[in-house]
């Protein structure tokens, strides 16, 4: 007589793979969603006015880039790998201080463009409004951007720039900053004229610069026919920038990297974050030009410390420019990751119980 054994481990198996693939595709979901509500938040779509914006900002550089091929007998450079067109030398006799390269490249980005066109909203900027824009030679990129925002909202820009340039900045001595503001011009991407140049430098009188840097600086100004600014020293300049300010009745102040009269002498600026900076929040501005805005209740827009500012704004360093805003800022987003991920611990079975496993 044969005897057969009911195998119940098959039923059991069975049971345990269709238990394996359950939970496997509920993890599968889980993980699917949460990278979607990771990603989705992660870019801001640019509005039709943004979209031309950048489009501005970029064709301006193609136009710098072009000429630079064209006139300075250039060839593609690794230092300049998106082609803008503002990336300078690393050292010249106009050269003031170290600069970072890879700040530089950033600052090209027309993505600063949006930003600085939002903050111009969200200040409630309108047509006719007037801006000051106070910069160094040392960020040409992000001196176009913040003209190219300013002007697309039709407001009244006063602008003032320090010609002495870091490393790699509007360093070049056959083309520093007042040749790209004529040539920016003369293609029809900006209609702002500087209203005053300054040495740039130490005291922001062109302490530092050699006498042939001087004389490079002073010529270009004067083909550029806009005055060169000199004073005393370093209090006396912030004092005739600030009185600028007041006598003109600025709305915002725009401060472009770090010369003298914008940071003063007090070190406490350097805690100071870039960004919007509204008067209610002047702790760590220090004693120049910056300070004396906020204590005279204009708002700044302060552009230094490119790479902690991008991280903030949503613009990565140094990284090929693109249409896009990265941000992940929104706690609705991250909130319901977290209860996605709550109920599907909750519903997951890590094991399972068969009363039939041994018979």
């Amino acid at each position: 007589m044969v005897c057969k054994m009911k195998n119940t481990k098959l039923p059991y198996l069975y049971k345990n793979n269709l238990f394996i693939q359950t939970n496997s595709w509920l993890l599968y979901i889980l993980t699917l969603i949460l990278l979607v509500l990771w990603f989705i938040p992660g870019r801001t779509i640019l509005t039709p006015d943004e979209d031309r914006l950048w489009e501005r900002v970029r064709r301006a550089e193609d136009f710098i880039y072009e000429w630079r091929v064209s006139n300075l007998m250039e060839t593609a450079s690794e230092y300049d790998p998106w082609k803008t067109g503002l990336i300078g030398l690393e050292w010249s006799p106009i050269t003031t201080t170290l600069g970072s390269l890879p700040s530089k490249r950033t600052a090209g980005d027309p993505r600063w463009s949006i930003v600085a066109g939002r903050w111009f909203e969200k200040l409630g900027l309108s047509e006719g409004d007037k801006v000051a824009i106070y910069s160094s030679g040392s960020f040409p990129g992000m001196l176009l951007n913040v003209l190219c925002a300013a002007e697309q909202r039709n407001l009244e820009v006063f602008l003032a720039v320090s010609l002495g340039s870091s490393t790699w900045g509007a360093n070049r001595p056959d083309l520093s900053w007042p040749e790209m503001e004529s040539l920016l011009r003369k293609g029809g991407f900006i209609s702002t004229v500087s209203f005053f140049y300054t040495l740039g430098g130490g005291g922001e009188n062109g302490n530092g610069i050699p006498p042939e840097g001087l004389d490079i600086l002073e010529r270009a100004a004067e083909k550029a026919q806009v005055r060169i600014v000199k004073t005393n020293d370093l209090d006396e300049m912030i004092r005739l920038k600030l009185d600028l300010l007041t006598a003109n009745k600025i709305t915002v102040l725009v401060n472009i990297g770090g010369s003298a009269s914008a940071l003063g002498t007090d070190e406490n600026i350097l805690k100071l974050p870039g960004g919007l900076i509204r008067p209610s929040e002047k702790s760590n501005a220090g004693n120049g030009v910056i300070a004396g805005a906020l204590s005279h209740n204009i708002p700044v827009i302060h552009f230094l410390s490119l790479k902690d500012l991008g991280e903030r704004v949503g613009i990565p360093f140094d990284l090929e420019p693109r249409k896009m805003i990265n941000k992940r800022e929104s706690p609705f987003f991250s909130l319901t990751g977290i209860i996605v991920f709550l109920l599907a611990i909750l519903k997951y079975k890590r094991w399972g119980k068969d009363d039939n496993l041994y018979g």
